[in-house]
Parts: C-alpha cells; sequence; structure tokens
C-alpha cells in the first residue's frame, strides 16, 4: 500500500506504528505497559472467568490441570487436577461459560464441566448428560448410526444382561461403557467378546429380538471423538462437530443445557442437524451473535431466527454465507461484528449482517496491515475502561512474539492494526471485566519464565513492579584483642577495620563493657582531644550502641572511652537507596520511573535479588520493568504541485508539526524535545509537553518520513502530525 495515495484511507494512517494504542478522536500514545502478578512455572493458556463483581477469576491452562488465580494481585485460589489435556492441546481447546459453570471441548477428549461451587472452591468432572429420574443409565444425549446402514444388531433378549451380535465387525473396545439403542430403547454395552459380539444390560425394555438395522449409538465416545466446539445460544448449550461427524451440530432443549433428548421434535426440543454441503466442513467455532454463527475450516454458515421465527428442530437448517474457513484461533464479537481469522492464518475478516440483503458479509480487516498477520494463536477482546472509549481485538503470535491490536469503529470508518513487541513473546491472552491479561513467555538470568502479567496504564514498563526502599540496618561485632602492643578493636574480626556507616542507615555496635564503644569527629575521641559525636547516638547498655547515621554526618572515628589507640576509621558516605521487589527479573536490565509517570531515574541492572542502589533520596518507591519503545513512521508525502505529481520527485521536509498532550518523552529524526530549562531543579519532575511545536529538518529526499520514537520510558500521546514541504 505504500504507493496507493488513491485510496481514502492512505492519508489518515502511518506506514509503521509500534507499541502505541490508537484513539478514536485521533492520534496515537504509548502502550501501556505489563504489571507482573505471577510466575506460572510452565506453558499456560489464560482464559478469563467472570460470575460477578468482586468474583472474577483467571483459568490459567496447563498441562493436566487448571490454576485458578485472582486477576488482583495473580495469587492462586486453587488448582484443579485430573484434566484431560496436555500442553500442545491448550490452544486447540474451545470454551463456553454461563453462570457459574464453564464448558471445555476438543475432539479427543470428554467434555469437561468445570463448576464454581464457593467463592474459592471449584471442581471438574466429566460432562454429564441429564439422566431420566425414573430410568437409571437412560441419558438424554445425541446418537447416530456411525456403522453401515446395512449392519444389522440382534439382541439376545428383551432385558436384563444381554448380548449384542452385528451381522458385520464393528465392535471396538472403546464400545465399552457406551449407550446403544434398539429400536429406540437404550442399552449399556458392559464388555467387548468380539467385533460382533458385546455384552450389555438392557436400560429399557426392548420391543423384540430380531435382527434390525434400526439401531445407533451414543455421538459422543472414545470411538468416534467429542465436540470440537461450544457455545450457548438462544438458551440452548450447542456443541459443533467430532472426528467422526465434523459437520453435525448437537442443541440441548430449551433451557435445559444437559438434555439433548430429541423426542418427537417439538419447538422446544433438542436438535441434531447437519450443514447441507457439497463437501464436508469440519465446524471449528460455534459464534453466538443475534443469529448463529457457524465456522468452518472452508466456508461460514449462519442460521436464520428472529423473535417470531426461533430455532427449532423444523427450522434449522443453516445457509452458507462464504467459503473462506476459519483456523483455530477463537472469533471475537467485537464492534456488531465476528472478527475471524481465515483458514490460511494471513487473513483477518469480519463476517457482518447485512439487513438489506438478510446475508452476512465476509470482509478482509487488514488489507492496509497484511505485514502484521504471521500466525496468531490466541485472541480476546478489549472494550476499553475507566480512561478510554475505543474497543480491541488483542491477538497473539507465537511465531514472533507479538501480539496485535485491532482497532475498529464502523461508525467512523476507523480502523487499523498495531504490534506490540516485548522482551519475549506475548504467549496468551484474555480479558475479564475489561481487564487484559497476559501469559509472557520471557527468558530471564538465562532461564525461561511464563509469566502471568496484567496490561496497567500505571506502568509505562513491561514486567512491572512498584519497588520500595528499606532502612538498612547492620549489627557489628567487635571485641578487643592485644595483638602485640596493645589492646586494639576487631570489628568483625578484622583489626581496627575501615568502616562505611552510609547516611540513613542504622548500625548496632556490640562491645565489651571494659572497653565502651564510641564515636567521635576526631581520631582518637577524647583522647586525641575530641569529644564524643552522639548525634542519632543510642547507649542501650553497657555493651551496646546503636548509630541512626544523619544527613551530612562529618568523618568519624571510632574508639575506646577508656583506652587510648584502640580505634579506627569511620567514614560516613552520603545516602544510597536500596530498592527491593523485583525478585523475578534477577539480575536482568530494567528501567525505573517514578510511580507519577513523569521521571524516569536511569537503567540500572538488578542483582540477584531483584535490588538495585540508587545515590538519592529522592523517592522511596519507583516503577521498574523492562524497556519497550514506540515507533511512528508516517505515510510518504504524496501530491501534486504545479500542474503534476510531486509523489516520486526528492523533496525537502521543512518542518513537522506535532501537537502533544501530557508527553515526557518524545523524539523526531534523532531530536529529543526539550522538556527543561536550564534554570530548572532537576529534583523536580518537569511539566509535560502540551500543545503545538514545531521541529526543523535539513536535506533533501523521495518521502520526507521522520521516524518518531521514545528513549525513556514515559508518558506520551501524538494528538496530530502535519508536515511542511518544499519541492
Amino acid at each position: 500500500m505504500l504507493t496507493r495515495e488513491d485510496v481514502a484511507s492512505y492519508n489518515s494512517g502511518a506506514e509503521t506504528l509500534t507499541n502505541c494504542i490508537p484513539h478514536l478522536q485521533g492520534g496515537v500514545s504509548r502502550r501501556p505497559g505489563t504489571k507482573f502478578l505471577a510466575d506460572l512455572g510452565q506453558e499456560t493458556r489464560v482464559i478469563g472467568f467472570y460470575f460477578v463483581d468482586d468474583q472474577e477469576y483467571l483459568f490459567c491452562l496447563q498441562n493436566t490441570q487448571i490454576q485458578v488465580r485472582s486477576p488482583t494481585d495473580g495469587s492462586l485460589i486453587t488448582t484443579i487436577t485430573g484434566c484431560p489435556w496436555t500442553t500442545a492441546q491448550l490452544f486447540d481447546i474451545r470454551y463456553a461459560q454461563a453462570g457459574d459453570t464453564t464448558i471445555f471441548v476438543h475432539p479427543d477428549f470428554k467434555m469437561q464441566n468445570i463448576k464454581r461451587t464457593g467463592a474459592t472452591t471449584f471442581t471438574r468432572a466429566d460432562f454429564a448428560f441429564e439422566e431420566d429420574s425414573a430410568t437409571t443409565d437412560k441419558l438424554f444425549q445425541p446418537y447416530f448410526k456411525f456403522a453401515d446402514d446395512s449392519i444389522t444388531l440382534t439382541p439376545s433378549g428383551t432385558s436384563g444382561t444381554i448380548t449384542l451380535t452385528l451381522s458385520a465387525g464393528y465392535w471396538a473396545d472403546a464400545h465399552v461403557g457406551v449407550n446403544v439403542r434398539y429400536k429406540g430403547k437404550q442399552i449399556k454395552i458392559t464388555a467387548k467378546t468380539s467385533d460382533t459380539v458385546v455384552d450389555a444390560t438392557v436400560i429399557e425394555s426392548l420391543p423384540s429380538t430380531s435382527a434390525d438395522v434400526e439401531w445407533d449409538e451414543a455421538v459422543f465416545s472414545d470411538v468416534n471423538g467429542y465436540a470440537r466446539s461450544v457455545t450457548f445460544h438462544s438458551a440452548r448449550m450447542c456443541f459443533g462437530g467430532t472426528k467422526s461427524l465434523p459437520q453435525h451440530i448437537m442443541m440441548s432443549k430449551t433451557n435445559a443445557p444437559f438434555n439433548f433428548d430429541d423426542g418427537t421434535a417439538e419447538a422446544d426440543e433438542a436438535i441434531f442437524g447437519q450443514l447441507g454441503t457439497d463437501k464436508v466442513s469440519e465446524i471449528r467455532h460455534l459464534v453466538s451473535t443475534t443469529h448463529l454463527l457457524i465456522n468452518t475450516n472452508n466456508s461460514e454458515f449462519f442460521q436464520p431466527e428472529s423473535d417470531n421465527n426461533p430455532i427449532t428442530p423444523a427450522s434449522f437448517l443453516p445457509r452458507r454465507q462464504s467459503e473462506y474457513g476459519s483456523n483455530r484461533v477463537r472469533p471475537l464479537n467485537l464492534d456488531n461484528a465476528a472478527i475471524f481469522v481465515q483458514d490460511s492464518g494471513l487473513t483477518v475478516r469480519e463476517i457482518e449482517f447485512n439487513d438489506l440483503l438478510q446475508t452476512f458479509e465476509s470482509n478482509s480487516i487488514n488489507d492496509f496491515a497484511d505485514d502484521v498477520l504471521s500466525q496468531f494463536d490466541d485472541s480476546a477482546v478489549f472494550v476499553g475502561d475507566a480512561t478510554r472509549i475505543e474497543q480491541f481485538g488483542v491477538y497473539t503470535d507465537h511465531s514472533t512474539g507479538n501480539a496485535s491490536l485491532y482497532h475498529s469503529n464502523r461508525h467512523q470508518k476507523i480502523f487499523g492494526w498495531v504490534p506490540w513487541t516485548t522482551e519475549g513473546y506475548f504467549w496468551s491472552v484474555d480479558q475479564v471485566d475489561d481487564r487484559v491479561f497476559f501469559v509472557v513467555k520471557r527468558t530471564i538470568n538465562s532461564v525461561t519464565k511464563w509469566f502471568l502479567e496484567e496490561l496497567s496504564d500505571s506502568f509505562t514498563t513491561d514486567c512491572s513492579v512498584s519497588t520500595t526502599t528499606t532502612a538498612a540496618s547492620t549489627t557489628f561485632t567487635v571485641t578487643v584483642v592485644d595483638p602485640g602492643g596493645g589492646n586494639k578493636f576487631f570489628i568483625d574480626g578484622v583489626q581496627q577495620a575501615t568502616i562505611n556507616l552510609t547516611e540513613g542507615n542504622t548500625y548496632i555496635f556490640n562491645y565489651p563493657s571494659a572497653h565502651p564503644f564510641r564515636l567521635s569527629a576526631t581520631a582518637d575521641g577524647t583522647h586525641g582531644g575530641g569529644s564524643e559525636f552522639t548525634t542519632g547516638v543510642t547507649h542501650n547498655s553497657s555493651t551496646q550502641l546503636t548509630f541512626v547515621v544523619p544527613t551530612d554526618a562529618p568523618p568519624l572515628f571510632y574508639y575506646c572511652a577508656n583506652h587510648s589507640g584502640m580505634g579506627g576509621t569511620a567514614n560516613t558516605p552520603a545516602a544510597s537507596t536500596t530498592f527491593s521487589g523485583a525478585t523475578h527479573l534477577p539480575s536482568t536490565e530494567v528501567r525505573a520511573i517514578n510511580t507519577a509517570k513523569t521521571m524516569e531515574f536511569g537503567t540500572f541492572t538488578l542483582n540477584g535479588s531483584g535490588q538495585f542502589t540508587l545515590d538519592t533520596d529522592l523517592a522511596t518507591v519507583l516503577n521498574v520493568g523492562l524497556f519497550f519503545a514506540p515507533t511512528i513512521v508516517p505515510v510518504r508525502i504524496v501530491g501534486t504541485a504545479g500542474g503534476g505529481s510531486f509523489s516520486a520527485k526528492r523533496k525537502r521536509l521543512v518542518r513537522s508539526i506535532l501537537v502533544l498532550k501530557d508527553t515526557f518523552d518524545i523524539t523526531i529524526d534523532g531530536k529529543t524535545l526539550q522538556l527543561r530549562q536550564v534554570d530548572d531543579d532537576p529534583s523536580l519532575a518537569p511539566s509535560a509537553l502540551n500543545g503545538t511545536f514545531d521541529v526543523y529538518h535539513l536535506g533533501w529526499d523521495r518521502f520526507g518520513q521522520k521516524t518518531i520514537t521514545q528513549t525513556s520510558a514515559l508518558p506520551m500521546t501524538l494528538l496530530a502530525l502535519s508536515r511542511e514541504v518544499a519541492v
């Protein structure tokens, strides 16, 4: 699109936007940073679970388990074990939530029912179809004859324990425990004798014992697979596709999500149908909007419905709308459309209902940003928060590690894509109550980590935490030894050691009572003509002294009040504040920013305990995290002058005119806009840049593009950019 100046949206876009967040009114800001919540310990997919306000959770899916965590601080609430999935299956799992229940599905294992039973308790169970209250083991589940139509079934009796004999081999070991129906009556297989004979228990009395082709078996089983997709729609639970029935849809009875009894096909009874197409279409997603959308590997369908014409067994007839196909990434409901990733993985489309034509249209939404897409793996909707009104779709890409933000407002005809980068890989994403959470794969101190992080306007760096200062306290053991020539003080075993007593810190000296330990501004104290230094000194006992070093303390000496020549030097360096709290980032380079996000204090490499030292007492709390830089490259300057186009001609960009809001750092063409004057107090935060600023340029080129970025992790909002050019 670099030369498509004829396209209307060309001049309202940018050639490159990275690590920015666009605004509906125009302009962009530095994206929020992320807040570190927890070390998850292994590869994880995050899924938000909302029950009611103040009872929200994060399901962190891992190999064979779910960590249930608090979205407030990432703390572990409980762990649900015994889950049937593996790490390799995490991003092929589909799910749907209703009330306190979440259903997880995958074609290779039984549907899972995760139920919240209390504020901090959850249960996991294999999905159980409703059972007839009067008949044990009679299950209201869908049935289908998978065997060849010509194969007959012969029961050896009509009740009790019987054998079921087929006219041709079909039974498998996995049929044990599966319900089958003979002429509509249910039987449970209990053992396999051969591929033609099984033992069974009659659940409902059988009408005869004759060989008959009228028999079928449960749709969901280890033999034929389980649901690939799930949703709740029009008061029904809906399952889509199995390995053996890839294009079939099973819908429960109305207001009875665990009852799939098709009965006599009354309007409220269960629905069992398939997509009527000329080729097999594997159902990958069911999307509940104003209609039921059905996304398959090669086509898009919808089931028509209205208030006067609800979905019933008689009206069920999905209509194909387009033939693009969907990949495994969950479609998003965003801006009154369903957004899905095409099967190729290289195109994202929105499927939108056309009221005039009464059909759905699937239009590409990444024509201007095909370079943003490679292969998405997870998705979430971000519908705004207390500080912004925009709506976004967020995608993660395992191959690049990027997150991609899709911004859309159809009414204003505004849309666009912005990639986000980080030191690592954005791996998984979801939201709960309009808060966005990522699982991020990072390498920290040469170790692979899986971190849970929240997108947060409180931070301007990634993997961030607030670090705090703690007053250092050190205890010295003072002993007395005569090494020859008289007694001497030994500090922690070192004769007359030179010690450093840093301003603001606390020091405790334990000494023998016969040799009182004292401080003085004069060498050898009172024996050298000086006096005892008492500021900040507390004599706790005859064997212990505590010294809180005051600001601007003079160089000191320690001595024995009773004997001369025993002491040594005590330096009093200015305060250097140690900040602690970033234990998840040992030996890692970070940026330190004040909590007001108005000053960056520098770049520091944390020690092995996640600490760093700053030679200032200007702050007691600093936010630290991994740096990222936004990048803005405007489109190439195009136009006409003197009766012809100057788009491809050399031109001089005279100046860039930036309209800024609440900006504390911005660089254009390598030039950083200055926030401070020469007489400003550097210990105080500068005032933000607000208003219009001109930046002048030199030189000629064809495109007139100057890159805008940042060198500090501070807020930046560019409301508008204009350029003056000479040709």
